[in-house]
């Protein structure tokens, strides 16, 4: 039988596994090596049909239980079509790809309700207006597109935060977009694990480079290495600041302006 101290080393090498497979997913995107015009990545206008949402909007929900903000990216297909959590863009291949949460939604009376790939049903009433609508919690914001390479040139910081039973670890990201079209981008992690009897940390860091472009609703980075990820990419800007915008999603992760 392991001892206190063998336990927590052991549930420490777990939390660095949950964070290394995190991170290596929010910034996998598309390895692509084909023609990028693969990458028609702009959504149809945000708008009401047929009693149900359609375009693309940027999800967040408050939990009490836990104190935190969920933040994921939603795309309502004007066939009614939904897909949760999206990441690489939104041509045919990116949705038969899309390996989050799929859906169909449909307006029953006065409510929403959005039957999921497995059979469950999510419904809840909605409320609209000129900024986007409510529903099941969420506050759902239709996003804007990026308006040049230049307007969103600049650094940015990220980050993300999870826990486990006796435990709990962080990973934070940087990117900074140059005006001359290269890039430098970094994450490191760390993670702490507590016992009785012991606490044991770790933690672990990495960076990359390369170039950069922006369309409309993507950014693709190609690095040293040639390898080529593109990403579903806006801005998110907060009028209460003067820099504009303050905030850059980039495939998973909201970056903040430094």
């Amino acid at each position: 039988m392991l001892n206190p101290s063998c336990r927590a080393e052991t549930r420490a090498r777990s939390i660095v596994a949950v964070l290394l497979v995190t991170f290596a997913a929010a910034c996998s995107g598309s390895d692509e090596t084909v023609d990028a015009s693969q990458g028609k990545d702009s959504p149809p206008t945000a708008r009401w049909s047929s009693g149900v949402p359609v375009g693309l909007y940027f999800m967040t929900r408050f939990w009490p239980s836990s104190g935190s903000l969920e933040k994921s990216v939603w795309y309502f297909a004007p066939d009614g079509s939904v897909y949760r959590e999206l990441i690489d863009g939104f041509s045919a291949a990116d949705l038969a790809a899309h390996a989050g949460p799929t859906g169909k939604a449909v307006r029953i009376g006065e409510d929403l309700e959005i039957t999921w790939q497995d059979g469950k049903k999510s419904k809840a009433g909605y409320s609209a207006n000129a900024t986007g609508f409510g529903w099941d919690a969420g506050i759902f914001t239709p996003v804007k597109p990026i308006a040049s390479a230049a307007a969103i040139a600049g650094s940015y910081e990220g980050g993300e935060s999870l826990s486990t039973g006796g435990g709990g670890g962080a990973v934070s990201r940087s990117i900074e977009l140059r005006a001359d079209g290269t890039y430098v981008s970094g994450a490191a992690g760390s993670l702490t694990s507590r016992t009785d009897q012991s606490q044991v940390s770790a933690g672990a860091s990495g960076s990359e480079g390369g170039k950069w472009t922006a369309s409309n609703y993507s950014i693709t980075l190609t690095d040293h290495a040639g390898k080529v990820v593109r990403q579903i990419a806006f801005p998110y800007d907060d009028t209460s600041t003067p820099i504009t915008p303050d905030h850059l999603y980039i495939g998973g992760t909201m970056y903040k302006k430094r």
